[in-house]
């Protein structure tokens, strides 16, 4: 028996514990056909926690190329709203930069910061 492949949607808590002094964090792949996809967003996680944070979940998608407005399209957005909702994340993390436009879109959409991985 081998193991699932991966789909483009998985959706993998990493934690359930709460604190009120860590900021929680929702951490958001694109996988747009690069290598070393799952190893960047890794690294994600672990900058996020360098920098005080402490992930709580993680959502990932596969695009051919990024929504003009979104990044991600309009049903993986609604996702990453709920995802966000339930685990009361103060901030969305992506691993592709955000042109300033889409970045606002989400803050709006959200209620909380959206930030890029730094390039």
């Amino acid at each position: 028996m081998g193991l699932h492949p991966r789909r483009a949607w998985d959706l993998i808590p990493l934690t359930t514990a709460s604190s009120d002094k860590t900021p929680q964090v929702l951490l958001v792949g694109v996988d747009l056909g690069e290598p070393h996809f799952d190893a960047e967003l890794e690294e994600l996680g672990l900058l996020a926690q360098t920098a005080g944070m402490q992930p709580v979940a993680r959502i990932t998608c596969k695009r051919r190329a990024p929504d003009a407005a979104l990044f991600v399209g309009s049903g993986k957005a609604d996702e990453i709203r709920d995802l966000a909702t339930l685990h009361q994340a103060k901030e969305v993390l992506f691993d592709q930069a955000l042109s300033p436009a889409s970045s606002a879109i989400w803050s709006a959409t959200l209620g909380c910061r959206s930030m890029t991985a730094p390039c």
